[in-house]
C-alpha cells in the first residue's frame, strides 16, 4: 500500500506540474501582452492628443509627453 500511495503522490505532482504549465504560462503571456498593448496605446493616444488625455496628477510628465 505504501508504494502505491507514493506512486499516486508522484502522479499527482506530475499532473499538477502539467496543469501549472498549461494554465499559468498562457495566463502570464496574455497578461504581459495586454500590459504592453495598453502602455503602447496610452503613449500613442497621449502623443496624438497632445497629452490632454492623461492628467498630470495620474501620470508623470515623462511618459511619452514631450509637448
Amino acid at each position: 500500500m505504501h508504494s502505491s500511495f507514493t506512486n499516486l503522490l508522484m502522479r499527482i505532482q506530475e499532473v499538477a506540474l502539467i496543469v501549472v504549465v498549461v494554465v499559468v504560462v498562457p495566463v502570464v503571456v496574455v497578461v504581459v501582452v495586454v500590459v504592453v498593448v495598453v502602455v503602447v496605446v496610452v503613449i500613442l493616444v497621449a502623443r496624438a492628443e497632445g497629452c490632454n488625455s492623461i492628467s498630470s496628477s495620474s501620470r508623470p510628465i515623462g511618459i511619452g509627453c514631450w509637448c
